[in-house]
């Protein structure tokens, strides 16, 4: 995108969840979860060298060690800030939100940081609260999009 700066992108993240049996409110360490879902640890340890590596070349600092989650709660978020504030707040959020996850090791069940998340990408902080409390709170759209992934057949 940055070569092509007479062109407007705009982001649109859709939800999509690697494991949706997951869990809403499971939490594991990284390197477990990684090893249940890839089931070898030379391939995690592969996996987790690779994207050091590439996240070096982006400024991405990515940490191993902390804790991985169910997603569903981030992704209502990010339904909401799309629906309520625009696809550039959405990406915005997303981004706070992958830093939180893949830089400082929070699980993205912490809805204590999803609000934190929020409120560092500029929404309000209050209304990511309530929307994170009303567990109907865009619940439809983001399970409608999650199949509309599956019935496409995206896989990562």
């Amino acid at each position: 995108m940055a070569r092509l700066p007479l062109v407007d992108f705009k982001t649109i993240w859709r939800p999509y969840q690697l494991v949706p049996s997951s869990g809403k409110n499971r939490t594991l360490r990284k390197s477990e979860a990684y090893l249940s879902f890839m089931g070898d640890p030379t391939k995690v340890h592969a996996y987790f060298t690779r994207l050091r590596h590439e996240g070096s070349e982006t400024d991405i600092r990515f940490e191993f060690e902390g804790k991985t989650s169910g997603t569903f709660d981030a992704h209502r978020l990010a339904e909401w800030a799309l629906d309520q504030y625009g696809s550039d707040a959405q990406d915005t959020l997303v981004t706070r939100q992958f830093e939180m996850f893949f830089e400082r090791g929070e699980p993205p069940n912490d809805l204590d940081r999803q609000v934190e998340a929020a409120s560092k990408a500029g929404l309000d902080a209050v209304k990511a609260k309530a929307v994170l409390d009303d567990q109907a709170a865009y619940a439809d759209v983001t399970r409608s999009k999650l199949e509309a992934a599956r019935r496409e057949g995206v896989s990562g």
